[in-house]
């Protein structure tokens, strides 16, 4: 039985691919607009998602117990760290999602959505399952004197129930951003982050739940978002085709699953590695003293900054290269891939400058301490150039999403570990944090250069020649 072939209902003339008598044209004068189109909602939407650290700080930075500000401080540090880790679930389906939106097969779209679905439910509820032994090996590694049922196990313990919307909601994030309906996403973020800063509010300073209640209003914030975004998915793709789909015997297939599975497991230990090199930057720091400590910390904001500007561009590449990948024109995949890489180099280019004019203004924002101001002054200079040697690595991510190229990711990844952990062993004795600094630079260019050379391997491995020479950028 072959499976139903889906239309799209909710999507506009706006959202659909031009005619295919006009997408040269449109390809040849509009790349810079559709890159913008989504790559401007999704900064928007990191924007907004960073806003809410700082309403929680608000919110419980004004309680009586100090000790309540570190405790969420701790909590959030756990959360962000093991929702990122999920962040496969979200570039594994936009990358394929948009591939299948290029040969516009909403039948295979509908397959990855739903498969990509199960597997976030299924690690959800693994999550929900292991939640004790996370929060154990969690604390074990932050401070090992924490104890369980202090404040940090009260946030944990209430925020833990959410996981299953979040690894959701991250797949019908790579559904819309896949489809290019980067306003619909952004609409999806805004949403969760609203619900999440009005009810932490209420809940810490008006019914005074203090830590309870900003756990609480994150877990009822993203479930709400995740059922509206199951919602929208819906009536994206249609509730008939997607339970005809459903039963369906193909979809089953064991194979199709290891398929998925396969590929979100190089993503997910590419990001594993990248989540241990943040993690060492803050146990080294640590190991030379606070002072270090809390400098490296206020310094990681300049990269958490940076991040916001680039995963937006990295976001639009995902989407228009997997478009050209699917439409089988290697002539698109690098114009895209060239056009992204102009807008990422300008924008790094701008928050470089933007950091050693300010970046002793910024410092002041995070912190009062003296002392922590003029430890990461010391070591600023490494940050005003990191933009520049980390655009690339941000970038060619987003390509190699759209390219599907996992594996080549978590190869480039490791390689760019190593290359880390060799200069952290030997420049950490001799210059401490400078060495500790040059270690995460040398980490930043390995990616990047990785990618860049393994870049046209790839794409000749998976695309024709192009018919005709590529549009200039």
């Amino acid at each position: 039985m072959e499976e139903p072939t889906i239309t799209d209902p909710a999507a506009t003339a706006s959202d659909r691919d031009p005619a295919p008598a006009d997408r040269t044209a449109v390809d040849r004068t509009g790349a810079h607009a559709r890159i913008w189109r989504i790559a401007g909602p999704a900064i928007l939407a990191n924007v907004s998602t960073a806003l809410i650290g700082l309403v929680d700080t608000w919110a419980v930075g004004h309680l009586p117990d100090p000790a309540l500000l570190a405790a969420i401080g701790v909590g959030a540090f756990i959360f962000n760290y093991l929702f990122w880790a999920a962040g496969f679930l979200r570039m594994g389906t936009t990358g394929t999602v948009a591939q299948a939106h290029g040969q516009d097969d909403q039948t295979r779209i509908a397959r990855i959505v739903l498969r990509s679905l199960l597997l976030a439910l299924a690690l959800g509820a693994l999550i929900l399952v292991l939640r004790d032994a996370l929060l154990a090996g969690a604390l074990a590694f932050i401070d090992p004197e924490t104890r369980l049922d202090g404040p940090i196990g009260t946030y944990f313990g209430i925020r833990i129930w959410s996981a299953p919307a979040v690894l959701a909601r991250l797949v019908v994030l790579g559904l819309l951003l896949g489809t290019g309906r980067a306003r619909t996403a952004l609409a999806l973020e805004v949403f969760v982050n609203l619900v999440n800063a009005g009810l932490t509010v209420w809940f810490v300073q008006g019914l005074g739940w203090a830590l309870a209640g900003a756990a609480a209003a994150s877990a009822i914030a993203e479930a709400l978002s995740a059922v509206l975004g199951l919602a929208l998915a819906l009536a994206l793709l249609g509730r008939a085709h997607l339970a005809a789909i459903l039963r369906t015997p193909g979809f089953w297939r064991p194979r199709a699953f290891a398929t998925l599975l396969s590929g979100n497991a190089f993503l997910l230990m590419r990001t594993l590695l990248l989540l241990s090199v943040f993690a060492l930057i803050w146990k080294i720091g640590t190991g030379v003293s606070s002072t270090i400590a809390a400098a490296n910390q206020v310094l990681l904001q300049f990269l958490t900054l940076a991040a916001l500007a680039l995963d937006g561009l990295a976001y639009a590449a995902e989407a228009e290269v997997g478009r050209a990948v699917g439409r089988q024109d290697r002539g698109l995949v690098h114009r895209m891939t060239a056009v992204t890489a102009l807008w990422s180099a300008l924008a790094a280019a701008a928050l470089s400058a933007t950091y050693a004019l300010a970046g002793d203004a910024i410092v002041a924002l995070f912190t009062d301490h003296a002392s922590v101001r003029a430890a990461a002054g010391a070591h600023l200079a490494w940050l005003v150039a990191m933009p520049m040697v980390a655009v690339w690595s941000y970038q060619f991510d987003g390509v190699f999403v759209g390219l599907n190229a996992f594996r080549a990711m978590f190869a480039t990844m490791a390689l760019a570990f190593a290359g880390f952990a060799a200069v952290a062993l030997w420049a950490v004795p001799l210059w401490g944090n400078h060495g500790l600094w040059a270690a995460v630079t040398v980490f930043m260019g390995l990616r990047g250069l990785a990618q860049a050379l393994w870049y046209r391997p790839l794409v000749r491995a998976r695309l024709a020649e192009p018919a005709t020479a590529p549009a200039a950028v």
